[in-house]
């Protein structure tokens, strides 16, 4: 037995009104949007891809203890995916002083090791011939906190 519901007038017009809406989004991502806008960016790291002559961007966070030790901080030290700190990058760049959560989360998820003081972003940029990697890199700090 099957029952067909019918939508009232109102109903109709709310669902095509909300999937126009996200239609509209979802364009207007595809066109100016960036990582950031997800889900209705283009979330471009599956959706394009590199020139094999061009280049290949990796991003890593480095900080300095103060103990004037230079170290390297994963994405899951301060709790986070690799690809939420790739998200943040235009806010870091814009607003360093919010890497300020960042360096609490990692005091925190890591008692027994010596605070940090200073953090940066850093960006290796790999180049690539023929889409291989040509053993060339050069890095590029995005976004330094120093502690205040």
């Amino acid at each position: 037995m099957s029952q067909t519901t019918t939508l009232s007038r109102a109903g109709v017009v709310s669902r095509l009104s909300l999937a126009s809406i996200a239609l509209l989004l979802v364009l207007y991502g595809t066109f100016f949007g960036s990582d950031s806008d997800f889900p209705f960016g283009p979330f471009r790291m599956y959706a394009s891809r590199n020139a094999p002559d061009g280049t290949v961007n990796s991003l890593r966070l480095e900080a300095v203890t103060t103990q004037g030790e230079l170290i390297g901080v994963s994405a899951g030290a301060v709790g986070l995916r690799r690809a939420e700190l790739e998200g943040s990058l235009p806010h870091m760049k814009d607003e360093p002083a919010l890497m300020a959560e960042i360096v609490e989360r990692y005091d925190a998820n890591n008692p027994g090791k010596p605070p940090l003081v200073e953090l940066r972003v850093v960006v290796r940029v790999y180049e690539l011939a023929g889409g291989k990697e040509t053993g060339h890199w050069r890095d590029r700090i995005e976004a330094v906190w120093t502690k205040p």
